[in-house]
């Protein structure tokens, strides 16, 4: 099995000399933020970095722990004005052979187990893809822009006035709530 080729690729083989840790420092070029932005559905992507710390556990899985920073630009959920942001998170993630996750699985799961470790491809960890991979997890999903508030609007709901006379209207809002007139209409039963 082969990995996919990603905007931002950054292949490390983590097969080697074994209880060896490393750090690894990565950007992503210009050409890269560029297709990853428009991968990710953003304006621009000014900045994109990560360090991370490789680190081999038991039975050959390997730890990849870190951090990233960002700077991205993302449309305005209102007005699609552009809305800068800086994005810096840490991450923890355990791959490992399709073997072992294999053996593991056969295994009960409980809601309190940690969550399985990604495959290992080749003994090869995209970091770049990891790294886009939370990116997308961080990005505000309804950015808004300052001032792009919807102040001074209000919705007014008629209330029903019923048979009997009732009128829940109090200057055109309806202050018996969305399911008045379904109780009216079951104590009608």
């Amino acid at each position: 099995m082969t990995m996919a080729k990603s905007e931002f690729s950054r292949p490390v083989l983590v097969s080697g000399p074994e209880g060896r840790e490393r750090t690894i420092d990565i950007a992503a070029d210009a050409r890269e933020r560029a297709a990853l932005a428009n991968r990710l559905g953003l304006l621009e992507i000014p900045r994109l970095g990560a360090r991370l710390v490789l680190t081999p556990t038991h039975q050959g899985a390997v730890a990849l722990g870190g951090t990233f920073h960002a700077d991205v630009v993302q449309a305005c959920v209102r007005s699609l004005e552009p809305v800068p942001a800086h994005i810096e998170a840490s991450f923890e993630r355990v791959f490992a052979r399709a073997e072992r996750i294999k053996d593991e699985r056969e295994q009960s799961i409980t809601i309190d187990d940690e969550e399985p470790p990604d495959h290992l491809v080749d003994e090869t960890i995209d970091l770049g893809a990891v790294v886009t991979e939370q990116l997308a997890l961080e990005l505000d999903p309804y950015p808004k822009a300052a001032g792009s508030d919807f102040e001074g609007f209000a919705i007014k709901i008629p209330a029903y006035t019923g048979e009997d006379g009732e009128d829940g209207e109090a200057g055109g809002v309806n202050t018996k709530g969305p399911f008045s007139l379904l109780a009216r209409l079951k104590r009608a039963d």
